[in-house]
């Protein structure tokens, strides 16, 4: 023994890992965890102010992802003298601080030659010839994590919501013309619509109400079904936003024929009274939660996601948006940049939503009714293909470029020209005696036959502009506008002409009065009975006014719902011509 004490040998062995080039998408698994990324954002040694703030850079952008020209051209001011790109050095100088700080691998460029520093912090792809730059770095998705997480960029946070805020708010202007426009109801309903709806619905169920709801006023499917609460929610506000569709029991209480009292799992009791003081504290709680917008709160709620987010609405129409679908707020703030993983449930992804809209002094001022349509406006709405099918399609959307060249149908016909005109309805002149006009007038004999050929003409022209015109006012939702029919050509016994649709799918059904002449202070066509019924029946009833049809320049003038009691002291309706029936005993032909 020489008494020297003996030491231990510990070797670290380093793991070379190589960047993978999928046809010009690169990547390497480097196994960071977000919590090893978090430990590491806080260290000053490793992520330095420049370090820092180039990242922040890049996690303003939509999807945290960008080239180097296009962060550049963002923060002009800022690198204003720089002949070239500053960041392939910073990243060199960050990533070798993270190698050095966990010291267990290392990376190389796809073909084994030489480090791949920038694939440490990011992956990247070649980039799209549209784009400035010729090649896109996005930030590690566990990277992104970390910094949410942090919130270590609170002020880049808002100023993220900031940015896109004033992005949208470009789109307003347009939005409203649409909306503005009565051909174009991309809202499906007016402000002063939604807001009379709605309280029609407080009216009937008023908050406090919610306490002592019974069984019969809260369920589908007993006598008074169409009076219950459930019923006034899913079916008598659709229009507010839908919630049909899907298994009843989201409503958690119903009345089934073939089974009676029913309820789903968590409102289940020993009798049908202690299931509704489950279901009526549920309310209630919501109702309080919900004043305060308290998410967490909403979020632990028992009720469905749906029936919880329509009530809040109804009661809260200036505090929520009318979109109840978790599908739809995933996809919409995906197009917005975020990550729908990094947010779990409707109510953190509506608040995110909201934080936008309340970012923009112009989007501040849209009701949450307009805000939730423009942004279906821009993006388009998630549709799936059947019901029971996940497969979803994307309808319409101003920003998802759904007219290009190779989206549109080649239809081979010229392009139709007219001009949409609106008019401001004002109370008619009552002309009581139809016929004094006429004591002076002249006899004359008019040619029937030659009169029905020509309004036949006419009436087919028109028709066939109204096509053009829907199709035209459907272009970005092509599954629609594929739907759009000229009805008349086969059946005249619908009580309208062509049939259309809104962008939300609702039908559009749509008489259409042709004439030579042009619109005067007084306008004035015919109408069938069956037209007139169905005017009536019909919520959604247009009347197409097409004139100066034979001109270069035809007009269409859309009226909806005309002979709704809004417009009941501007429209009259004289009836001119009368069936008469006799009745016979018997027919005897021999005189």
């Amino acid at each position: 023994m020489t008494g020297r004490e003996n030491k231990g040998v510990y070797l670290i062995l380093i793991e070379k890992k190589k960047l993978k080039n999928d046809s010009g998408n690169f990547s390497v698994d480097i196994g960071i965890t977000v919590e090893e990324w978090k430990e590491m954002l806080v260290n000053e040694e490793i992520f330095y102010d420049v370090a820092k703030g180039m990242i922040g850079k890049w996690y303003l952008f939509p999807n945290q992802e960008a080239t180097h020209n296009e962060v550049m051209e963002k923060h002009s001011e800022e690198y204003l003298n720089y002949k070239a790109s500053p960041f392939n050095g910073i990243v060199k100088g960050l990533a070798k601080q993270i190698m050095k700080h966990l010291n267990r691998f290392e990376v190389t460029q796809s073909d084994g030659e030489g480090s791949s520093y920038w694939s440490i912090l990011f992956e990247g792809w070649i980039a799209e010839k549209s784009r400035n730059g010729g090649f896109v770095w996005k930030l590690r998705k566990e990277l992104v994590q970390a910094i949410d997480e942090l919130d270590l960029f609170i002020d880049h946070k808002f100023e993220k919501k900031a940015t896109l805020a004033n992005e949208l708010e470009v789109h307003i202007s347009d939005f409203k013309q649409l909306c503005d426009e009565s051909a174009l109801s991309v809202t499906s309903l007016s402000n002063m619509e939604v807001v009379s709806l709605v309280a029609e619905f407080q009216d009937k169920f008023p908050k406090e109400k919610l306490a002592s709801l019974t069984f019969e006023e809260y369920a589908l499917g007993t006598n008074s079904r169409e009076d219950s609460y459930s019923y006034w929610l899913e079916y008598k506000t659709d229009k507010l936003g839908s919630i049909k569709g899907g298994s009843v029991d989201k409503h958690g209480i119903w009345f089934s024929k073939d089974e009676g009292f029913r309820t789903s799992s968590k409102f289940s009791a020993e009798s049908k009274e202690a299931s509704m003081d489950i279901m009526r504290k549920a309310l209630a709680d919501l109702i309080t939660q919900g004043i305060m917008r308290n998410f967490d709160a909403i979020e632990e709620g028992i009720l469905a996601n749906t029936v919880k987010y329509k009530t809040l609405y109804m009661y809260y129409p200036n505090l929520y948006l009318p979109i109840f679908s978790n599908d739809h707020y995933s996809y919409l703030i995906k197009e917005l940049g975020y990550s729908p993983k990094d947010y779990k449930g409707i109510g953190v992804k509506q608040k995110l939503l909201i934080e936008i809209k309340e970012e923009g002094k112009k989007l501040s001022k849209l009701s949450m009714h307009e805000y939730a349509h423009f942004l279906y406006y821009l993006f388009g709405t998630p549709r799936r293909k059947k019901d029971s099918s996940s497969e979803i399609w994307i309808d319409g959307g101003t920003l998802k470029g759904n007219d290009d060249e190779s989206n549109v149908e080649n239809e081979g016909n010229l392009k139709m020209t007219y001009q949409l005109l609106d008019l401001d309805l004002a109370a008619v002149n009552d002309k009581s005696n139809p016929t004094a006009s006429k004591e002076n007038a002249k006899p004359f004999k008019r040619d029937y036959v030659a009169k029905q050929k020509s309004n036949m003409i006419t009436g087919e022209k028109g028709e066939v502009l109204v096509v053009e015109y829907e199709k035209d006012r459907l272009k970005k939702y092509q599954e629609l506008k594929s739907k759009i029919e000229q009805k008349s050509l086969n059946d005249d016994s619908l009580g309208y002409d062509i049939l259309s649709f809104e962008t939300n799918g609702r039908e559009r059904y749509i008489e259409v009065k042709t004439t030579g002449g042009k619109i005067s202070s007084e306008l004035s066509f015919y109408l069938t009975d069956n037209e007139l019924q169905t005017a009536k029946r019909d919520e959604n009833y247009w009347i197409y006014i097409v004139s100066e049809i034979d001109t270069g320049m035809p007009k269409i003038t859309p009226l909806k719902n005309l002979f709704s009691e809004e417009h009941e002291e501007c429209v009259q309706i004289k009836p001119l011509k009368y069936l008469v029936s006799v009745g016979v005993v018997e027919v005897n032909s021999e005189f």
